[in-house]
């Protein structure tokens, strides 16, 4: 108490606005680093469902476009049915590696 006693009033109150200043400046640094923190948590969750949703996607083409379109061409003589057994098993393999 007598070291704050020596103390004028204006030094004392220029001491408290100084700590006030680092407590602020310590408060917006915790902030900033939250709000960075919590945006590489939003990008990597867009990534991932992104990912997912490519992942759907190639599967569904490879049903739709290269069974359906395959059953098509085979059905109406576009092309052999060698050649259909094969599109099949190209679109089945990469329908598998798709969904490991």
């Amino acid at each position: 108490m007598r070291a704050l006693a020596g103390l004028s009033i204006r030094r004392q109150l220029l001491g408290l606005f100084g700590l006030l200043l680092i407590a602020s400046f310590v408060v917006l640094l915790l902030d900033e680093w939250e709000r960075r923190n919590n945006a590489d948590a939003l990008r990597q969750l867009k990534e991932q469902s992104l990912d997912s949703l490519r992942l759907i996607k190639s599967v569904s083409d490879a049903y739709g476009l290269d069974y359906i379109s395959t059953t098509f061409r085979v059905r109406n003589y576009l092309i052999s049915w060698d050649d259909g057994v094969q599109a099949v098993d190209t679109a089945s393999a990469h329908i598998h590696v798709d969904w490991q």
